[in-house]
Order: C-alpha cells, then sequence, then structure tokens
C-alpha cells in the first residue's frame, strides 16, 4: 500500500503537530492515491544554524488526509469567505496562496489524526513504493521459496512469499513523492 513523504520547512512543522494549523495543508498537486491515506512528514534542515532544531533532516510524523478542495486561481485573487476560511486554517494569507500557487490550481489536503512520532525516523526507514501495476515487472520483485519439507507440510500448492524490495529513499523529495507505509 502506498503512502506520501511530504517535506516541510522546519518552521511549518509545528504548525502541524500543533493543532495550529486547523485543518489544510496546500500543495500545487495531488497524489493519485485513494482517500484516505497517510502522509509522513520530513522536516527539511534550515540554512540557519542558529535556529536549526533538533529534528531537522528526519521524519517527525505523520497524518491522514481524509479528503481535498480544488482552489482554482481565480478563486484565489477573487476570494470568497470559503477561500478566507482555507487561508486562515491553512496559516496562510491569500497573497502568499497566490505567489505559490503562479497561476496554477492549489490543493487544500484535508489534515486529520496527526501523529508526532516519538523518536523522529532516519529519512532512509522509508522505502519508495512500487509503481508497477504487477509487482512480476518489478525488478524489486523477490520470491522467497520456503524449506520444501516444510513447504508440503504446511503451506499446501503454493506457498511462495512474494515482497517488492523497493530501495529505501535516500533523498528528501521536493514537495512530496511516493513511499510505502510504514509498520511501526
Amino acid at each position: 500500500m502506498s503512502a506520501v513523504l511530504l517535506s516541510l520547512k522546519p518552521e511549518y512543522v509545528p504548525y502541524i503537530f500543533e493543532d495550529k494549523k486547523k485543518l489544510y495543508e496546500l500543495r500545487k498537486s495531488l497524489p493519485n492515491l485513494p482517500m484516505p491515506f497517510t502522509v509522513y512528514v520530513y522536516c527539511c534542515k534550515s540554512y540557519d544554524t542558529k535556529t536549526s532544531l533538533p529534528y531537522e533532516g528526519t521524519v517527525v510524523g505523520k497524518f491522514i488526509v481524509t479528503d481535498y478542495e480544488c482552489i482554482t486561481y481565480t478563486q484565489i485573487m477573487y476570494p470568497s469567505d470559503r477561500e478566507l476560511q482555507l487561508s486562515n486554517m491553512s496559516c496562510v494569507n491569500i497573497k502568499f496562496i497566490a505567489d505559490y500557487s503562479k497561476g496554477k490550481n492549489i490543493y487544500a489536503w484535508r489534515i486529520t489524526n496527526p501523529v508526532l512520532f516519538k523518536e523522529p525516523l532516519p529519512l532512509n526507514t522509508l522505502q519508495k513504493a512500487c509503481t508497477h501495476a504487477r509487482c512480476d515487472d518489478c525488478k524489486y520483485y523477490h520470491l522467497e521459496y520456503p524449506d520444501w519439507s516444510v513447504y508440503w507440510d504446511n503451506y499446501g500448492a503454493d506457498s511462495t512469499i512474494r515482497t517488492c524490495l523497493s530501495p529505501n529513499i535516500e533523498r528528501a523529495p521536493q514537495s512530496w513523492c511516493y513511499c510505502k507505509v510504514l509498520e511501526i
């Protein structure tokens, strides 16, 4: 099952996990995943060494996206009460949204169940999501055959263990990328 790894600047991480950012994360694109989906939050490294946080460069938590709203550029330029409400719940103003959108649509991802990890995870804990329709076609697809004596007695005709050994994520995405769901 796929999830999303989202990169955030260090100053925005507390907004999600300290209930300042009420409901929405604004992005220029939307993952092609069925709702709801899990989002892991990667805290980028700061350029300012004086204000750097101990969890920078790690996966600090997760949340669930249950829904989204598409905001057109016209709605951004001529905001109604709903767009003003969305900007409030995203902790950014309309001017910031207009500059960020650069004339394109914006997607407001609805944030639910934010969980801050007790211990931040290294980025390479996450694996890239398999993008193949069939794992048989994937170069990371792996078949494991159990011991034949145990195989026939306990498992029956087809006890092949099928796994996709996707590589770990070594580099943070610019905005977001697909990844596998962690079993934590």
